[in-house]
């Protein structure tokens, strides 16, 4: 396995870009795996369960987070060549967003700065983007992986699941 460069466009089949296939190594001059959460073990629940799972500050949103297709128009605050930058998704792109703008890109795969996870962040929400064929059963077992994990930062760890229903093809 490789790391490669995201796709620029969302395939038509509506198959999200798929991180697991990148190594568990990060390109050069990039942060490894292990430090792109401060989840213990989020990104490798990602990578066993073959899902895009994103970590962010619940606190940094504004409103509710929202699954939507970009008009491409809305703001996402990022990072292009090591500077921070603000790009603009692709009309019709699938992006997680709030009132602000975009938080996620290529479904859950490219987080924005504004609601990153860091080490102060005390509410956080965890998504995990998941399309046929992956069953509802297999979400669970990493959704519970993916708790086991947290519950390790101390006995006051809060934990609340909603899962959305599946849309029709």
């Amino acid at each position: 396995m490789r790391w490669s460069p995201a796709p620029r466009s969302t395939p038509d089949d509506s198959s999200p870009p798929a991180p697991w296939r990148n190594s568990p190594t990060s390109p050069p001059g990039e942060r490894p795996i292990e430090a792109l959460e401060p989840s213990p073990n989020g990104p490798a629940t990602s990578v066993l369960h073959q899902l895009p799972l994103g970590g962010e500050s619940l606190d940094a949103y504004e409103g509710t987070p929202r699954l939507v297709r970009a008009s491409g128009e809305e703001p996402f605050d990022t990072v292009a060549e090591g500077q921070p930058a603000v790009e603009f998704p692709e009309p019709g792109e699938v992006v997680w967003c709030d009132g602000a703008g975009v938080t996620c890109r290529r479904w859950n795969w490219r987080q924005g700065r504004r609601t990153r996870l860091e080490a102060e962040s005390r509410s956080a929400v965890f998504i995990l983007d998941v399309l046929d064929p992956m069953t509802d059963t297999e979400l669970h077992a990493a959704a519970e992986e993916l708790i086991g994990h947290l519950h390790r930062f101390g006995p006051d760890v809060q934990i609340s699941q909603r899962l959305l229903p599946r849309l029709a093809g």
